[in-house]
């Protein structure tokens, strides 16, 4: 009879989101082709999202590897308990830092940060704690919350994929206070950020300038910010399409991770991080936002790649001119060739 109950509350609950959702989003499932899903999502321009009652832990995994962003909401259902629903967000636009040495520091963040350290995968409960004491539980509800604590212990996750981690981000002071941190996810070489907190004014600029450095240090190729916003756009990130996002987020996968990450197991330094993001910054190539006028397109190409390019009468697209300087990594011979044999 249990059985029987659990199976009646679900399909209770499935026509109550789907009434309300109608054929606006896509209902997803566990063992779904998610690269079919993708592949619907943007041949019919849908919105940016599905929606599940699945919060099994290697699904949401699996939408990781997808390039899936998953929150929760909440739903009230005609009976039993609440009603969690997992929204699935593939935006129509995502926010990435695809160079990690163009981001800006501020000289104030130079002064201020001698007085922090930060580490990762050091304190996760801590940091979900602040980041819905900042927010209130917002999309941070109990049953994501299981499963992104599942996915940043993998040693309690059978058949998981080794390159997708949940990973907790913390800011200390020198007192040994939790001053700002944030969750977020690497799958591949890629990034993303979930949700933040911070504590004392100035202290979550340090935290992302730090962990700009520990993203380079790990070998991490872009930094998914998720949805655009203003102080985004301050750091240097750029707003791409959804399906040029799918081909990045698809190569990017498929890069071995690098250990990286976990040399911060033990606080670090921030102004040692700081450093290196400036010795970093000052050796990378010139992109056209930072030449001056330029072409005025604002590719986030280096400018030599792009001049030669146009020079030998190619014509791009900049998200195309972004996608080929991706997969040749930046080799400009490889890049003609691939160009001559389309």
């Amino acid at each position: 009879m249990g059985g029987v109950s659990v199976s009646r509350r679900r399909s209770t609950m499935e026509a109550v989101v789907r009434a309300a959702y109608g054929g606006r989003r896509l209902q997803v499932r566990k063992g779904d082709n998610l690269e079919a899903v993708v592949e619907e999502i943007i041949r019919r321009d849908l919105g940016d999202f599905c929606w599940s009652l699945d919060f099994d832990a290697g699904f949401i995994e699996q939408l990781f590897l997808y390039g899936f962003l998953p929150i929760c909401s909440q739903m009230k259902v005609p009976v039993g308990s609440p009603c969690y629903v997992l929204l699935p967000k593939l935006h129509r636009q995502r926010c990435l830092l695809c160079d990690l040495r163009s981001i800006h520091v501020d000289r104030g963040a130079r002064k201020r940060s001698k007085k922090y350290r930060i580490s990762v995968d050091q304190a996760f409960p801590d940091v979900v704690t602040g980041c819905i004491e900042q927010h209130g539980e917002s999309w941070l509800w109990p049953p994501i919350r299981e499963a992104f604590s599942l996915l940043s212990d993998k040693a309690r996750l059978a058949n998981s994929h080794d390159d997708v981690a949940v990973r907790s981000i913390e800011l200390w002071a020198e007192d040994g206070r939790l001053v700002a941190g944030e969750l977020g996810f690497t799958c591949g070489s890629l990034y993303t950020s979930l949700t933040g907190f911070f504590r004392e004014a100035g202290t979550g600029t340090l935290q992302v300038l730090a962990l700009a450095a520990l993203l380079l240090r790990a070998g991490c190729q872009s930094w998914d910010l998720g949805m655009g916003m203003a102080y985004k756009d301050a750091l240097g990130a750029k707003d791409i399409d959804r399906k040029e996002f799918v081909i990045l987020q698809r190569q990017l996968r498929a890069q071995t991770p690098s250990p990286g990450m976990a040399t911060a197991s033990s606080p670090i330094s921030v102004a040692e991080l700081i450093n290196d993001l400036r010795c970093a910054k000052s050796e990378a190539p010139a992109t056209e936002e930072t030449v001056g006028q330029n072409s005025g397109t604002g590719t986030g190409v280096p400018a030599d790649f792009s001049k030669q390019i146009r020079d030998m009468g190619f014509t791009l697209e900049d998200s195309d001119l972004r996608v080929l300087h991706t997969n040749c990594k930046g080799d400009i011979e490889q890049a003609v060739n691939t160009l001559l044999s389309q």
